[in-house]
C-alpha cells in the first residue's frame, strides 16, 4: 500500500487587545480581552473494507478576559495576581455509519448517520504569586483557584506552588520548583449525551530542580530535571450504571487512568540583540500512562524520547526579517498488530494486539521558515508575513492505516509543504 494523506483543513481567527495603567506606588493593571475562533475539517475515503464516507468537523469559540495586578510593594516583595476568566463552546459535526444496535458495525450495512452536538464550558480562576526577596535567595509562593462549569455541572479546584531561585554568583542561578495543576478533560468528555457529565477534573503535580548559566549579555544556558505525576486522567470506559428498573446507562468516560512524565531539558539562547535572535534545545523524556489502575504501564500518546529544537532569526534592515525552525524528534508511539481473527458475528477481521503502543512511527523532522516585513507608524504597526512549513515537502508518518485484514498498511503523513500568506497588526 502506498502512504496516504487525509483531506482535512485547518483556520483559525484571533482578536486580542491588551490595555495598561498605573495604579497606587509601582502596581500596574493590565486588562487582556480575547477572542478566538478555530475550525477543523477531517474528511477522507477510508480503504474500501473500512466502510464507506466519513466526515468530522470541530468549531470552537473561545471568549477569554484576563485582568491582572502586578508590581513591587517594597524592596523586598513582588505581587503578580490576577482573575482569568474563559468561556468556550465546541460544535461536533459527525456523518459516519453508527447504528447503536450493531456491535462493531465496521463493514456492514449501516447508512450514514449525522451526528451534531454543542457542548459549552467556563471557566473563572483566581491567582497570586508574592516573590520575596531574602538575600540572594527569591520565593515565590502561589496559589490558583478556580471554578468549572461544565455542561451545566460546577467543579472546583486549589492548586498551591511554590518557586525558590538562590543567585550563587552574577553568572550562575539554581532553581528548584513544586506545584499542583487542575484542568478539565476534554469537551466530548462531558459530553450530556455520548460523554459523562459528572466527570471530575484531572490533576497533576509538577517537580524540577536546575540551573541558569549567563557568562554575558547575549548568551545564557538553562538546564532541569523534571518529574510529573498525573492523577484522575480521562479515559474512555465500558463500565456502565444499572437502575433498579433495569436500564443501562452506560458510562463513556471516567478519572480512572493515570501517568507520570520524567527527564530533563536544556537550552542555548541567543538574547535578542539589534539583528540577530536564536535559541537551541534538546530535550529527553519518558511519559507512561495506563488506562486503569490494574493495568501495566505503557508509552503516552505524546511520548517522544528525544526532541530537538533550532530557531533562528535575522533582521535584513528595512523592515525585513528572516526566521527558520529546525525540528527533530523521536517518532510517536503507535500500536502494531501481530494479526487478526474473523469474527463471523460481524463479517470483520479483529486485530491481535499483544500489548497497547507496542511500536514507534519513523524518525520526525521537518523545517519551516518565515519571511515577514513590517511598517511602522505613529501610534501601530502592520506587518506582512509568509510562513512555509516542511520546506523540504518530507513525508514524516502520522499513524498508518490497515487493510481489512490487517495484513498491509500504508502511511499517514503529515502536513506537506504548505506556504501561507498573512497580515499582522498592533496598536
Amino acid at each position: 500500500m502506498q502512504s496516504l494523506q487525509l483531506d482535512s483543513s485547518i483556520d483559525f481567527f484571533r482578536v486580542i487587545g491588551n490595555y495598561t495603567r498605573p495604579l497606587a506606588g509601582q502596581l500596574k493593571l493590565t486588562i487582556s480581552p480575547a477572542f478566538g475562533r478555530d475550525a477543523i475539517v477531517f474528511s477522507g475515503s477510508q480503504a474500501q473494507a473500512m466502510g464507506p464516507y466519513t466526515s468530522l468537523r470541530v468549531r470552537e469559540n473561545t471568549l477569554s478576559y484576563r485582568a491582572r495586578v502586578f508590581g513591587r510593594l517594597d524592596p523586598h516583595l513582588y505581587l503578580d495576581s490576577g482573575i482569568d476568566y474563559e468561556s468556550r463552546v465546541t460544535y461536533y459535526d459527525i456523518t459516519a455509519p453508527i447504528d447503536p444496535n450493531i456491535r462493531g458495525g465496521m463493514g456492514a450495512n449501516v447508512p450514514l448517520t449525522s451526528i451534531n452536538r454543542g457542548i459549552s464550558q467556563a471557566e473563572v480562576g483566581l491567582h497570586a504569586d508574592l516573590a520575596i526577596d531574602l538575600g540572594p535567595l527569591r520565593l515565590v509562593p502561589g496559589l490558583r483557584g478556580d471554578g468549572y462549569v461544565l455542561s451545566g455541572q460546577t467543579r472546583y479546584s486549589i492548586d498551591p506552588r511554590l518557586v525558590a531561585r538562590y543567585t550563587v554568583d552574577p553568572q550562575w542561578t539554581a532553581k528548584a520548583y513544586v506545584g499542583m495543576f487542575h484542568q478539565p478533560p476534554q469537551p466530548e468528555a462531558f459530553d450530556e449525551r455520548y460523554g459523562n457529565p459528572r466527570i471530575g477534573i484531572e490533576r497533576g503535580v509538577h517537580t524540577g530542580v536546575g540551573f541558569e548559566f549567563k557568562p554575558d549579555h547575549l548568551w545564557s544556558f538553562d538546564g532541569e530535571l523534571y518529574y510529573v505525576r498525573r492523577t484522575r486522567l480521562t479515559q474512555f470506559t465500558t463500565a456502565a450504571t444499572v437502575y433498579d428498573d433495569g436500564s443501562i446507562q452506560p458510562t463513556y468516560w471516567d478519572n480512572v487512568g493515570d501517568g507520570y512524565t520524567y527527564g530533563f531539558e536544556a537550552m542555548i539562547k541567543r538574547e535578542i540583540s539589534e539583528r540577530a535572535y536564536g535559541w537551541l534545545s534538546y530535550s529527553f523524556s519518558r511519559t507512561l500512562q495506563r488506562f486503569d489502575q490494574d493495568d501495566a504501564y505503557f508509552s503516552g500518546t505524546f511520548d517522544q524520547p528525544h526532541v530537538l529544537n533550532a530557531v533562528a532569526s535575522y533582521k535584513l534592515g528595512g523592515g525585513w526579517e528572516v526566521g527558520a525552525r529546525e525540528r527533530m524528534t523521536s517518532g510517536s508511539p503507535t500500536t502494531t498488530p501481530t494479526g487478526a481473527t474473523y469474527d463471523a458475528d460481524t463479517g470483520n477481521y479483529v486485530r491481535v494486539v499483544p500489548q497497547t503502543r507496542n511500536a514507534r512511527s519513523p524518525f520526525f523532522e521537518q523545517t519551516d521558515v518565515r519571511v515577514e516585513h513590517t511598517w511602522l507608524y505613529d501610534t501601530w504597526s502592520l506587518g506582512l508575513y509568509l510562513d512555509i512549513q516542511n520546506v523540504f515537502n518530507r513525508d514524516n508518518v502520522e499513524t498508518y492505516q490497515y487493510d481489512y485484514r490487517f495484513r498491509d498498511r500504508a502511511a499517514v503523513t503529515s502536513v506537506p509543504f504548505l506556504p501561507t500568506l498573512g497580515v499582522r497588526g498592533s496598536w
